[in-house]
């Protein structure tokens, strides 16, 4: 059977605006809204049903699926492979479930603090100082929290937002044995935090690089490779410690693969190896990275010799040792492959530099996303068009009707006699 994605039965996102989805990329919109609708109201709804029939059928398009989505690449390249339909470890937290029976309850459950964050990082996408759920919406989502199996908190830097600090403590009083699942950019010690940490069961953490030393820091603006080193160094004691005790603390390195550091990756890998620290490789995000985004631009696909060199030194890395995420970290690299020699976006290069400036940021990635869906699938570019239209007319006819109803509203006379 082929991989199929179980976020529609799992998991959902509440954002900062209050908005609900089941995913971070899906193009189908919010589910519904927390300060219109209740939790239990959105999950029964018709537009998350249409989205688990048509995952459930193998219509990821129709179901708003994107390209660049782990699980949708996962599904399109080891589908006939029933020896890799299980997303490894790193790349994908995806659930088994029942899904004629699945459960009442989301099993993981991510809730938008704050996006503040203390880097301005190359290839970050993320809003800065955007605000997150007010104190009465998490009180109101709380008894979901109680119940999940993961529990995330999405935010910029976790670990200099004191609300998301204190949250986390508050679910290891409620649900000590939920999963708290977090990414750091590793700038903060987790002496530092360790007392909201402490007695949860399971704690799952990221420390995020792309690079070692200089390279570190001119990628992690605001970073300091010392630091974050004697930083990871330090909470690699620290989780060995409380594994010691029996708990589920699992650290990790997470390290987004791009073109300039895709020849460096043997000393990352070694790094890893040399601490028995877990390495993810993900392909980095985002169609403005026109010198970086191998995974999107044909013109970045990294030549084969190059890719077999490097490839070969990191399985000799791995195979001479005991390294305790070799068969994961593999596996990461075989789907990079995969990603690399996948079907891309084909444009001049003077072309696509004009539209990020004439566009910029997020807008000029929407710009050249679309090119890019309309080269690989021209229907997934069509429903993906008419699901943006749709959504801009729905919103101009909110607008209007609020209008209509201020204009019609009877003027109060506050003057008195």
């Amino acid at each position: 059977m082929s991989h199929m994605c179980t976020n529609p039965w799992t998991t959902i996102f509440v954002w900062g605006n209050g908005d609900v989805t089941h995913c971070c990329y899906s193009n189908i919109g919010p589910l519904g809204n927390i300060h219109k609708q209740s939790l239990d109201q959105i999950l029964k709804g018709k537009k998350l049903n249409t989205v688990r029939t048509n995952i459930a059928k193998g219509k990821y398009v129709q179901a708003g699926c994107e390209h660049f989505c782990r699980p949708f690449r996962w599904n399109q390249y080891y589908s006939s492979d029933t020896g890799k339909t299980v997303i490894p470890e790193g790349l994908g937290r995806i659930s088994q479930v029942n899904i004629n029976n699945p459960e009442p309850f989301p099993t993981i459950i991510g809730l938008a603090m704050d996006w503040r964050c203390n880097f301005k990082c190359t290839h970050c996408q993320a809003p800065r100082n955007t605000d997150g759920l007010n104190d009465d919406v998490i009180n109101k989502l709380w008894p979901y929290v109680e119940k999940a199996k993961v529990v995330r908190f999405v935010d910029g830097e976790f670990s200099v937002n004191k609300k998301t600090l204190n949250n986390i403590k508050r679910v290891s009083t409620s649900n000590p044995s939920s999963t708290v699942f977090m990414n750091t950019n590793g700038h903060i010690g987790v002496d530092q935090y360790f007392d909201s940490v402490r007695n949860l069961d399971s704690f799952h953490l990221k420390f995020s690089l792309e690079g070692l030393g200089e390279d570190f820091e001119k990628i992690r603006i605001g970073g300091n490779w010392n630091k974050f080193k004697n930083n990871l160094l330090r909470a690699n004691e620290i989780f060995n410690e409380q594994c010691a005790k029996g708990k589920d603390w699992k650290l990790y390195l997470n390290c987004c693969v791009m073109v300039s550091n895709f020849e460096k990756l043997p000393e990352i890998v070694q790094f890893a190896v040399t601490h028995n620290i877990r390495l993810v490789l993900n392909p980095v995000n985002g169609m403005r990275h026109l010198d970086e985004n191998f995974s999107m631009y044909k013109h970045l696909t990294i030549p084969e010799e190059v890719f077999s060199i490097t490839s070969g030194r990191i399985h000799s890395i791995l195979n001479n040792t005991t390294y305790c995420f070799s068969t994961e970290l593999k596996q990461h690299l075989d789907y990079i492959s995969k990603v690399n020699n996948g079907k891309k976006l084909a444009m001049p290069m003077p072309l696509l530099k004009y539209l990020n400036k004439r566009f910029k940021g997020q807008t000029a990635d929407r710009v050249m996303y679309i090119l890019y869906k309309w080269q690989i699938n021209k229907f997934s570019c069509i429903l993906y068009l008419y699901r943006k239209a749709v959504k801009r007319i729905n919103s101009r006819m909110r607008y209007f009707y609020q209008r209509i109803k201020y204009a019609n509203k009877p003027v109060r006379n506050n003057k008195t006699t």
